[in-house]
């Protein structure tokens, strides 16, 4: 995901918030539709819910996940991989599902939260990406890890509790452990 403002407002949670509720946001200061009450809009959103220690948080990486992590260099580089809202914005997510493979070590794990609505912009030039079922999306991913557990939970994203109008998705949760099938055709070039 290559969106400069989610960047920059986690990075500004990461690097400067380290005491619990240090930050006093308006998220939805510019929200005015749907309101129940006349000053639901500019009601503060303290972060973060919990004191942060310096250290305390994992590396993140940010930028297009297929072109970071797409080298040769990041071969089985990691136990683990967490992704929340993250599978369906990628442009081909067969070639995903083969970077998150070329990237955990066999045994490692891959745990994922979100929906599958793909609903990004994708380079015309290149055709639409492909939008598979959850059930085309298990198989391409057995192929590379064993799929140990699965569920679907409704979760809202980016959602104001209180407004009228509400986003929900019913986003899959997996945990899937990595298998020792090669993964090729990643960071070969």
């Amino acid at each position: 995901e290559g969106r400069v403002l989610q960047w920059y407002g986690s990075e500004l949670i990461r690097r400067t918030a380290g005491e619990k509720e240090a930050l006093k946001l308006q998220p939805f200061v510019l929200s005015t539709c749907n309101r129940f009450k006349r000053l639901d809009h500019i009601r503060e959103t303290p972060v973060p819910e919990v004191e942060v220690k310096e250290g305390q948080l994992p590396p993140v990486v940010f930028g297009d996940f297929l072109k970071v992590f797409g080298t040769s260099e990041s071969r089985a580089s990691y136990d683990g991989l967490a992704t929340a809202f993250t599978v369906d914005c990628s442009p081909n997510i067969l070639r995903f599902v083969r970077t998150a493979a070329h990237i955990v070590r066999p045994g490692g794990v891959w745990v994922n939260f979100g929906p599958l609505a793909y609903d990004t912009e994708h380079d015309e030039g290149h055709g639409h990406g492909v939008e598979l079922s959850w059930e085309e999306l298990r198989y391409a991913i057995s192929h590379f890890f064993d799929v140990t557990e699965e569920k679907f939970v409704d979760s809202l994203q980016a959602s104001n509790w209180e407004s009228m109008m509400q986003i929900q998705y019913s986003c899959i949760y997996f945990r899937a452990v990595r298998n020792s099938t090669e993964s090729t055709g990643i960071g070969a070039r």
